[in-house]
């Protein structure tokens, strides 16, 4: 990943395989904080020879083990030599409980996609350091491109949709 020029890497806790976070149905595991530290501290090794950002995981809020859970295994992933932390929820309140216990050593990550309604100044006040917003460009992509999926079907040829599409060369620069 370092080699590819990644900025940075984040690893999770959960099992293998790894399902959606936010898929629902089953019981979720999660593997033992001590697995979990001595992955984080090989990706630690790994991630310091490409100067990037390691950030730790964290599901027991979504595996329903609760904010206690949720601390401890964020105290142990800073210790095993994580930037940040990323303690996954559903909620917003759980996440700002957290941060009222003044008990992370490390600065901590959300990913807010099933509370989009907290505001970024919400985030901040409670001392979260940022957001990832893992999917909203892709879910943005797929409601713009299904009528053109379906224009597609009729047309008869891709010049009806010149005026459309960007050009690959501007493709390449963006990316």
């Amino acid at each position: 990943v370092g080699r590819a020029g990644a900025a940075g890497v984040c690893i999770d806790d959960n099992t293998v395989p790894k399902r959606c976070s936010l898929e629902p149905g089953g019981p979720r595991e999660l593997v033992s904080i001590d697995e979990m530290c001595v992955k984080l501290r090989a990706a630690r090794k790994a991630a310091d020879s490409f100067g990037m950002v390691l950030i730790g995981r964290v599901e027991s809020l979504i595996a329903d083990l609760g904010i206690e859970d949720a601390v401890e295994r964020a105290s142990a992933y800073a210790e095993a030599g994580v930037d940040l932390v990323l303690i996954h929820s559903k909620k917003f309140q759980p996440l700002k409980e957290i941060m009222a216990t003044g008990r992370l050593t490390k600065p901590m990550i959300v990913v807010p996609t099933l509370f989009g309604g907290t505001t970024f100044e919400e985030m901040e006040s409670c001392g979260i350091y940022g957001a990832i917003y893992a999917n909203q460009m892709l879910r943005v992509m797929v409601r713009t491109c299904q009528p053109l999926a379906s224009q597609l079907l009729e047309a008869c040829s891709l010049t009806e949709f010149d005026v459309q599409l960007a050009k690959v060369r501007d493709i390449g620069k963006f990316v």
